[in-house]
């Protein structure tokens, strides 16, 4: 009895090497569609974009922030997500895909999964999606010539 259970102890710690090893990152992707007014939807994200291109500084940036703003206004949910891509910082590009990748992936479909959630049931959405090593955030509102836009995120969290 206790060689079987010193067989299956390491196995189970050969599995968590090799896991570490080889592991996959862990994506997330989170599909929504923005609406101009977003406060007036139950739950929805805000996607606040720069008024053009050029609206960020070149010499910091490759390109101009995105901020994203879960929320449910019945809750009083909010968060807050940005994409940035900093000079100062390996490339963290915009990843464009056909429409057809969203059928092959599992996501989060914010506008329909997240209208009856109570702000507990939010807060541990949240949190399951921040474990993720790579969380996507992708408006529907900007799929053009059958191409999607994944924007790669981080909560925006306050060091105080």
């Amino acid at each position: 009895m206790n060689n079987i259970i010193k067989r299956i102890a390491l196995l189970a710690i050969s599995l968590f090497f090799v896991s570490c090893l080889y592991g996959q990152n862990k994506i997330c992707y989170v599909v929504f569609t923005h609406v101009e007014d977003f406060k007036s939807k139950v739950s929805s994200i805000g996607h606040l974009s720069p008024e053009s291109a050029t609206d960020y500084d070149p010499v910091k940036e490759r390109c101009p922030y995105h901020f994203f703003t879960p929320c449910n206004r019945v809750v009083k949910f909010y968060r807050t997500y940005v994409y940035e891509n900093p000079i100062n910082s390996p490339d963290n590009p915009i990843v464009y895909k056909p429409v057809s990748f969203l059928d092959t992936i599992d996501y989060l479909d914010w506008d329909k999964e997240t209208i009856e959630m109570s702000y507990k049931q939010l807060v541990s959405l949240i949190n399951e999606i921040n474990t993720h090593d790579t969380i996507y955030f992708i408006d529907r509102t900007e799929i053009k010539d059958g191409m999607i836009k994944m924007y790669p995120v981080k909560e925006m969290k306050s060091l105080y």
